[in-house]
């Protein structure tokens, strides 16, 4: 008797992976890095850490992080099927120190769509947003790009800043 073992991908089967990056900038969103065609470098942001609870929610309930701290997290799927959506969703329980968390009792939601040519798309929105504005404001500090069937997920923390009043 042999010990091979085999693993066999079914044609209309995919790999992928999620992964949620935690990032900071140092003031408002205007002080993120750009290159010079104007396109914001998400990749040359400093890294920080906050208590992330993610779970998939679609087609199946799959629990990934529960109120987990990280600064990078990835989530393989390697059963993925084509003309399926993947929901997620991903809570900031708790930024890192000095870090304002901007996405307080909100929960971004990830979608994860594969076609039948086995294309990857992607759309998020933010479950808890008090109306189309704050959506559009708070969607300015999250970016969702994919690299070789990896979605990455850049969500950006400013720094918290200290309001002084002078009095006379």
């Amino acid at each position: 008797t042999g010990k091979n073992s085999y693993r066999i991908n079914w044609a209309n089967d995919l790999i992928y992976g999620v992964q949620i990056i935690k990032k900071s900038i140092s003031g408002d969103i205007s002080d993120l890095p750009k290159d010079s065609d104007g396109n914001i470098k998400w990749t040359e942001l400093s890294n920080i850490t906050a208590n992330f609870t993610v779970k998939q929610t679609k087609p199946d309930v799959k629990i990934i992080a529960t109120n987990e701290k990280f600064n990078s997290k990835v989530d393989i799927n390697e059963n993925a099927k084509v003309d399926e959506t993947y929901t997620y969703e991903i809570t900031e329980n708790k930024s890192s120190d000095g870090y304002m968390n901007l996405f307080e009792n909100k929960t971004i939601v990830l979608n994860v769509t594969i076609d039948k040519d086995k294309n990857i798309s992607t759309s998020f929105s933010i479950k808890g947003a008090s109306g189309s504005s704050e959506q559009k404001y708070l969607s300015q500090y999250i970016k969702v790009e994919l690299e070789d069937n990896i979605v990455n997920i850049y969500i950006v923390n400013p720094k918290e800043s200290i309001g002084l009043k002078l009095l006379k």
